[in-house]
C-alpha cells in the first residue's frame, strides 16, 4: 500500500476592511492498494481506500479525484462501502460526491447518519461542510431515532437549546 500526499491550498476567509485574504494549506492523505492516473485532471484509487484531511476521514473501495487545471482538487467521488467521519457526524452510504465549489458532500444510497444525539436513515444526504448542517431525504420516508438524554433542554425557559445538526435547527 502506498501513501500519497498532496499539498492542497484551501481558502480560509479573513475579512479585513474591504480586502478578502485567502490563505490556508493542509494535506490530504490517501492510502490505497492501487493508484492510476487517467489524465492530467483525473486520478483513481482502488482497494481499501482511506482519505484523511484534518479531523475528517473517508473510507471506500474506489476514489476518483478530479482536479481543476491539473492542480486544485475539484470533485471527489467515493464508491462502494463509503464511510465518512468527522468530529460531529458519521455517514455510511453506497456513494459520496464532494463538491469543492459548494463545499458539500452528497451521500447517495442507503444513507445512515449518526450524530451524538440521533441516528437517521434515508436515501440521500447533503452535508454542508461550512456550517456542519445536513439535509436528509428519502424516496418514501426518512427514519430517525433521537436520544432524548443527549439533547439539552432549558431549565427555566430562558436558556437557549443547543442547536443540533438537523436542518430544522433547534
Amino acid at each position: 500500500m502506498e501513501l500519497l500526499r498532496w499539498k492542497v491550498t484551501l481558502p480560509l476567509l479573513l475579512l479585513t476592511s474591504s480586502f478578502l485574504i485567502l490563505s490556508y494549506s493542509d494535506e490530504i492523505k490517501i492510502k490505497a492498494q492501487k493508484f492510476a492516473k487517467q489524465s492530467n485532471n483525473t486520478v483513481v484509487y482502488t482497494g481499501n481506500v482511506i482519505l484523511t484531511y484534518g479531523n475528517r476521514t473517508l473510507t471506500c473501495q474506489k476514489l476518483i479525484v478530479e482536479f481543476f487545471n491539473g492542480t486544485r482538487v475539484g470533485n471527489v467521488t467515493a464508491i462502494d462501502n463509503v464511510t465518512y467521519r468527522d468530529t460531529k457526524i458519521t455517514v455510511v452510504s453506497k456513494k459520496a460526491i464532494y463538491n469543492a465549489i459548494n463545499k458539500t458532500i452528497t451521500f447517495i444510497g442507503n444513507v445512515l447518519v449518526t450524530t451524538p444525539d440521533a441516528v437517521s436513515q434515508g436515501d440521500k444526504l447533503i452535508y454542508f461542510l461550512t456550517n456542519e448542517t445536513y439535509e436528509l431525504s428519502g424516496t418514501q420516508s426518512v427514519k430517525t431515532v433521537i436520544n432524548l438524554n443527549k439533547l439539552k433542554t432549558p431549565k427555566n425557559g430562558t436558556e437557549k437549546v443547543e442547536q443540533n445538526n438537523f436542518t430544522g435547527k433547534r
